[in-house]
This record gives C-alpha cells, structure tokens and sequence, in this order.
C-alpha cells in the first residue's frame, strides 16, 4: 500500500513496486488524478492487474476509518504499508473537518491512523514492513501547540513538525512491534522536484523516481530483513535526535487525544 501515489514520490514508489511485480494499492484522494497516474504507470510498463485504485481523504479520520475497514474487505495480508502522503501549507492556517492543524492531520495523524487500523493485518500477514517517509527538514514540534493557537502560524514550521513528528512515531511503532516481525523505519526521500517541495518555497533538480528509491529499497530488499526502528538518507543509516523516551510517551498520548473516531488500537 502507498499513500499519495498519484503523483509525485508516491507514484514513482508505485511505478518502481510495479516494476517489481508487487500488488500495489493506491491509496489517493482524487479518482481522476489517481486514474491519470495508472494509465501513466501502465504506459511504462507495469501490468494495470498489479494496481488497485482506494480513495481516501488523509485529512479525515472517518474517511481514513472506511478506507481501512474497505481494505480488510477486499484484502486478507498487507506485507508493506508505505506512509507517504503530505501536504505542505501557505501562510494561512487550515484546520481539517476534525479541527486539527491540516498538515499534522494529513502527514502525521494519517501515519498513526493508518497504521493502528491495519496493524492487526501488517502482523497477520508478517514478516511486513512499514515505511514512514519522513524528512531531514524536520523539528519545531510544540505538543502543547499542534494548531498553532498559541504561536504564530507558519507553514514551514507546520511541515517540520510534522516530519518530527513521523520518524518519532517510527521509533514507538517500531518498539511495539519488535516482536511481531513487522519492521519500522523512517526515511529522507531526498530533495525532490515536488509539488510539496514547491509548496514549501524549495526547488530542486532531482526527479521523483530519485526520491522513491530509498523508501522502495526499505520495503523490499532482502537487506533490510528483520531491521527496525532506524532512519535513512539515500540508503544509508542516520542517526535521529529525536528519540527521547518522554518525549515519544508524550506523542503517542497526543495522538490518543487527537484521536476522534473510535477505534480498536493494533498497538497500544
């Protein structure tokens, strides 16, 4: 499964998986731009039988929680959840349909949404993997301020704290399930030529298929066997500041209290 496939990163994770002869869902909020990306994915060569079009707004917990009961419908094994989506905010502040600050609902919240809904499937289906694309332009979290009501606005700063955010959630994700041959790790793509990049005032020269190699390599070599709960950067292991025992007890207690549906918790 890859999150945000029908552009940028997500759909070059697709087409690379596809390649490889993987059964990839697509998980995307726009059918016509999801339709578009498949055809495109197609005409490079990968078999249109190996993918699977689901919609979902990342944004929403409920349209997150009937995504997920739609796949366990539809699917019995998951062997690698590929949290990549994101969205990268202006100067003007947006809060989802469950009032939360629209970047950490969407690159953060859907990342522990996701991968607490289909755990039980991950572990099911083991050995599996969980790729949490993350980034080295990453920090500023303030727990006490994930909306931003008490400091000014900004989207850059919303951004980074959504990417702490992500590798912190890597670290306890991979710590609860070390015993259940589901492995966690967290990546930097690169710097890529993105809408999301552009979004965030960067550019680059590095085309998606750049940025998906590093997550695609976490999901599939036969190196990675077994290896959890680590951070890397063009296929190599970085180390993560942010890995402060407190600290991440604290987040997972936010993401509880952010937490809006009701939901049987995979780990916990």
């Amino acid at each position: 499964m890859v999150t945000g496939a029908s552009s940028g990163i997500g759909k070059e994770i697709t087409r690379q998986l596809g390649k490889q002869g993987y059964h990839v869902v697509m998980a995307v909020r726009s059918e016509s731009k999801g339709k578009a990306a498949i055809q495109d994915i197609v005409s490079s060569g990968v078999d249109a039988k190996n993918l699977r079009l689901m919609l979902v707004d990342l944004s929403s917990q409920k349209s997150i929680e009937s995504f997920a009961k739609q796949f366990k419908s539809e699917y019995s094994q998951l062997h690698a959840l590929i949290n990549n989506a994101g969205v990268a905010m202006g100067d003007n502040k947006e809060l989802s349909e469950d009032k939360i600050e629209l970047t950490w609902a969407t690159n953060t919240m859907s990342y522990y949404l996701l991968t607490q809904l289909l755990g039980d499937v991950l572990i099911s289906s083991a050995p599996a993997r969980i790729v949490n694309v993350a980034s080295n332009y990453a920090g500023d979290l303030d727990l006490n301020d994930i909306n931003f009501d008490n400091r000014p606005y900004d989207g850059q700063a919303a951004y980074r704290q959504s990417k702490q955010g992500d590798r912190m959630l890597s670290w306890i994700s991979a710590d609860k399930l070390k015993s259940s041959n589901v492995t966690v790790n967290s990546c930097h793509p690169g710097v890529i030529n993105t809408q999301l990049l552009s979004d965030l005032g960067f550019g680059s020269a590095k085309a998606p298929s750049e940025g998906a190699k590093t997550p695609v390599w976490l999901a599939t070599s036969p190196d990675l066997e077994g290896v959890t709960g680590k951070y890397w950067d063009n296929k190599q292991e970085r180390q993560c500041p942010f890995r402060n025992k407190k600290e991440l007890q604290a987040l997972w207690a936010k993401f509880h209290e952010m937490t809006v549906i009701d939901i049987t918790p995979s780990l916990d």
